[in-house]
């Protein structure tokens, strides 16, 4: 291990860990809850790492939920809003953030789902996971389900009812896409409309 780890996570809750051709990042956050900075640290060997503080700009009104490194760089999703946020009282967003570096983050809001109600309180909002199909297709979950190749254009998978699909596993055999949870399965071809499998 490198000999920075103990400064690098100093105070540190980390989340999750992941890893592609990319690097690798560790998300998190510093402080307690309630009062905490979200962060992900970023590394291309897994011994020396970068932090970097999730504020202001492209993350101001957000709530990251989930992160995934693949190829072309690296991916966070969650929750945005439109304006200021007050009281939490405006519709969420599904969103997603990508990065080549874990460094410079552009936002992407995804097509189709939002909240259709005020929410209450950020953890009423849109809940999204990423997960990493391989090391060039990422694939986001909600209440609807997205699929990207860059980080940066996705596209919603069709043929999926709404539903809570949160705790969905996904797969590829480089010609089919595999969506599988507790009782349903969905296969997606490049034939089908709204795939970039």
């Amino acid at each position: 291990w490198g000999d920075d780890l103990g400064s690098v996570f100093a105070g540190a809750t980390v989340l999750s860990l992941t890893g592609g051709s990319a690097g690798y990042m560790a998300s998190g956050y510093i402080g307690a809850r309630g009062s905490s900075t979200p962060v992900v640290w970023v590394s291309k060997d897994a011994r020396h790492w970068t932090k970097r503080t999730l504020t202001g700009g492209a993350f101001a009104d957000a709530v990251v939920q989930g992160s995934a490194a693949f190829a072309k760089g690296f991916v966070l999703v969650g929750a945005s809003w439109p304006k200021p946020l007050i009281a939490c009282e405006h519709p969420s967003f599904a969103t997603a953030w990508f990065s080549a570096d874990g460094s410079t983050w552009t936002k992407h809001v995804l097509p189709g789902a939002k909240t259709t109600t005020r929410t209450t309180t950020p953890q009423s909002t849109v809940q999204l996971r990423v997960y990493r199909v391989d090391d060039s297709t990422l694939v986001a979950v909600g209440n609807l389900a997205w699929v990207t190749r860059d980080g940066q254009n996705w596209a919603q998978l069709t043929g999926i009812p709404p539903a809570d699909l949160s705790y969905l596993a996904a797969y590829t055999d480089g010609v089919h896409g595999f969506l599988l949870d507790d009782d349903r399965f969905y296969m997606d071809t490049p034939e089908q409309v709204g795939s970039i499998w």
